[in-house]
């Protein structure tokens, strides 16, 4: 639901959002609109996984903390090849009127940041 606040304050402003215009905010909103998808189907698969194995192994505990550092070092993972290519400039962000959000792209072939 906190999603559709962006949404909101951008159809008040004829859709120039004041909330967008902010350059890290636009930049961790695109990062975060990008994680949550793979995000999401890993959670599934662990979800599936978990399942497999609790029936497989009716009577069997499992080690939580293992669960815990894959969940952890998945999203590490994720966080860090979506933030190093905007750093390092090889993607930007951008916020497009038509669709009120702020998405990330790859430059052009070609681009070099630092030349």
């Amino acid at each position: 639901c906190f999603t559709i606040i962006p949404l909101i304050e951008a159809f008040f402003h004829h859709r120039k959002s004041v909330i967008f215009s902010n350059r890290i905010l636009c930049a961790t909103w695109a990062v975060l609109w990008e994680i949550a998808p793979f995000y999401s189907v890993f959670l599934v698969g662990v979800l599936s996984i978990s399942r497999l194995l609790t029936l497989i192994y009716p009577h069997r505990s499992f080690n939580s903390r293992l669960l815990l550092l894959s969940l952890v070092g998945y999203l590490v993972f994720l966080i860090l090849s979506k933030t190093i290519p905007l750093i390092l400039g090889w993607t930007q962000y951008i916020y497009l009127k038509n669709t009120m959000y702020c998405f990330l792209l790859e430059r052009e072939p070609g681009y070099l940041p630092f030349s």
